[in-house]
């Protein structure tokens, strides 16, 4: 059966709706600097997929000194972003869809995707996170939202819709090209819009438990090709006995 809406379409007005009620208001910084790097963490070139306002991706190439690309679906949104930053050279913005990212392979030092990956479509999440880690050179962060156990939830501003909490960090993983090299765990309260530090035994016990709505994790992985071990077929071949 197919699905009634084109979830992955149908978030095109959203990057629209988002980006033109948010990009004069200073929205949430990326705070995976709070954690701990690697002593080789200076990205020259930055990827933010699902940049929004442009705000974060804007602060970080300033903290680095490197060259940033915004990514948004709407290509209205794209052009306000454009028209926002057009003074500033070190900033540029293209619409494109998170599963066919128009870049070459190991494009950019650091990629990022925050808080944007509960709104793909389910039919075009795998390929978004293979095009993530393809275009990736060194670097890749991605926060969402995570639960227990996986499941989607109708969307607020659209109930044809649904969000997912979804933990992509076993499918990274599995690629065989990505290491985990730093981690954490937070939520906000709506009410009063303060962030507290969690561990996912929090969110253990799955109904009744709020944390299971509001969690997020923020993962750093590292892309290296050799991470796996390379081993000839001889080494599996049963030796041959001597006379």
């Amino acid at each position: 059966m197919t699905p009634l809406v084109d979830q992955t379409n149908e978030f095109i007005k959203e990057s629209k709706r988002y980006v033109e009620s948010y990009l004069n208001i200073n929205t949430e910084d990326y705070s995976f600097t709070e954690e701990p790097l690697p002593d080789n963490f200076s990205p020259t070139s930055i990827l933010d997929v699902g940049c929004g306002n442009g705000k974060a991706l804007s602060s970080l190439c300033q903290r680095y000194t490197c060259t940033g690309t915004g990514v948004e679906p709407s290509k209205e949104a794209v052009a306000l972003l454009n028209k926002k930053y057009a003074s500033t050279e070190h900033l540029n913005f293209t619409q494109a869809s998170s599963h066919q990212l128009p870049f070459d392979t190991d494009s950019f030092d650091l990629v990022v995707m925050w808080s944007a990956l509960h709104w793909v479509g389910r039919n075009e999440y795998l390929q978004t996170l293979g095009e993530l880690l393809r275009v990736c050179k060194k670097h890749l962060i991605i926060m969402d939202f995570i639960a227990k156990k996986d499941y989607r939830t109708l969307y607020s501003h659209d109930e044809r819709l649904y969000t997912y909490k979804m933990d992509f960090e076993p499918i990274i993983m599995a690629s065989g090209i990505a290491n985990k090299i730093g981690s954490s765990c937070w939520w906000v309260d709506p009410k009063t819009g303060v962030k507290t530090a969690i561990s996912e035994q929090d969110i253990n016990t799955f109904k009744h438990n709020p944390l299971n709505y509001y969690a997020r994790k923020m993962v750093i992985f590292e892309k290296q090709y050799a991470y796996l071990e390379t081993y000839p077929e001889e080494y599996f071949t049963t030796p041959t006995k001597t006379e």
